[in-house]
């Protein structure tokens, strides 16, 4: 779920639906891949609620660009393709949700 692929009426502000989606959510998957910043404000805010957090990066980027000390201790799932990823994420995911 990409927050800003999707208009919503009222036109609210894109951290109003984030965390709005990640409320309604089972879990929350946090793309560290490049400068996403707001990788680190969703996956907070989300253990902060007692939910599973997958941490998430591109293998290359994650072998190149030390990650924040905040996070650097959690463990990753590096993916070399969205195929590497999507079979990645079916084994994660059922491992944690019915």
């Amino acid at each position: 779920y990409v927050i800003d692929e999707f208009h919503e009426p009222g036109n609210p502000t894109i951290d109003s639906k984030i965390i709005a989606a990640i409320k309604s959510s089972n879990f929350c998957i946090a793309d560290f891949t490049g400068t996403n910043q707001w990788a680190y404000m969703e996956a907070g805010f989300a253990m902060g609620r007692n939910m599973k957090v997958i941490f998430i990066c591109k293998k290359n980027d994650f072998e190149e660009n030390k990650k924040h000390f905040d996070v650097n201790h959690y463990p990753f799932l590096c993916y070399e393709s969205y195929n590497d990823l999507t079979e990645k994420l079916k084994t994660e995911i059922g491992a944690y949700i019915k």
